[in-house]
């Protein structure tokens, strides 16, 4: 078949030659501008539409978010003050009172308790994911103004400290002469701070203080042991197997602190052992 085509092809004379090889030449191109640079075209088109579509896009991203410079010096900052609230934290914690301080602060509750007839006191240490925390319910007699005034040095012992209930009532035969019987129920926050960190009033004292401090359970605000009365009067017991407290005549105790010319030997559910040089003494909440 192409034989018989360039057959025909020589026959024809110059003029139909060229008009033939130009009639080639234009479906040649035109095929080709048909079949392959027009859809080409089309498709370089539609990229160069999305391309510019995103360039728009990622223009309006990068305004709206702040330079890497600016966000650097945010993060730095954040940092800063981040390493600042736990350096706070960390001084805040030093202020707490920590577990091994609660005999302490009990002891500072009944220091505190000058003027005031303290009728029971019981504790209660309740576990917590970070901290711990004391409640300490008291039962008291005394004047409204003595109640009043041993209430506000209460508030004084820690800033941690807090007064969760308050009941002021007539008394019920514990307290002699007028007055009044005062319900408190106080709590306070617990770390593992040690013991030299916390003193009474929330602040840091010199190393003679935390002395006295140690040697709470001697009281400042009483009479010295020298000058009360030999008969000792058993008024309560904070029985814990670690750390027993009582108190005997107005003063909280425990194992190994004197009162009275006595020796706290051992302190049992409902009963203290005490001793002077010649003999030992039993001391029980139902002699009262």
């Amino acid at each position: 078949m192409i034989d018989a085509i360039l057959a025909r092809y020589k026959k024809l004379k110059a003029r139909e030659k060229t008009l033939t090889l130009l009639f080639i030449a234009v479906i040649v191109i035109v095929s080709y501008y048909r079949l392959f640079y027009k859809p080409v075209t089309a498709d370089i088109a539609t990229y160069k539409f999305q391309v510019q579509k995103l360039r728009t896009r990622l223009d309006e991203i990068t305004a709206e978010l702040p330079p890497i410079d600016r966000q650097e010096e945010d993060i730095r900052r954040a940092a800063l003050e981040s390493e600042k609230i736990l350096s706070d934290i960390a001084e805040i914690e030093k202020r707490l009172p920590s577990r091994k301080d609660a005999s302490y602060l009990i002891a500072e509750v009944a220091r505190l308790a000058e003027g005031v007839e303290l009728i029971s006191v019981q504790q209660k240490v309740e576990e917590g994911d970070v901290y711990s925390r004391i409640f300490i319910e008291l039962t008291s007699g005394a004047s409204y103004n003595e109640v009043v005034d041993y209430i506000d040095r209460l508030e004084n012992i820690s800033p941690f400290l807090k007064i969760e209930e308050m009941r002021i009532s007539e008394p019920k035969g514990r307290v002699k002469g007028p007055g009044v019987s005062a319900h408190l129920l106080l709590s306070c926050l617990l770390s593992e701070t040690p013991i030299s960190e916390w003193s009474p009033g929330g602040e840091i004292e010199s190393e003679e203080a935390q002395a006295l401090l140690r040697d709470i359970f001697v009281s400042k605000s009483r009479p010295a042991a020298a000058e009360r009365k030999v008969d000792l009067k058993l008024e309560g017991i904070i029985y814990e197997p670690n750390a027993p407290t009582a108190i005997i005549n107005d003063t909280v105790v425990r194992v190994g602190s004197e009162i009275a010319g006595f020796k706290v030997k051992e302190i049992l559910p409902g009963t203290v052992i005490v001793a002077d040089d010649l003999e030992e003494h039993s001391l029980s909440l139902d002699d009262n």
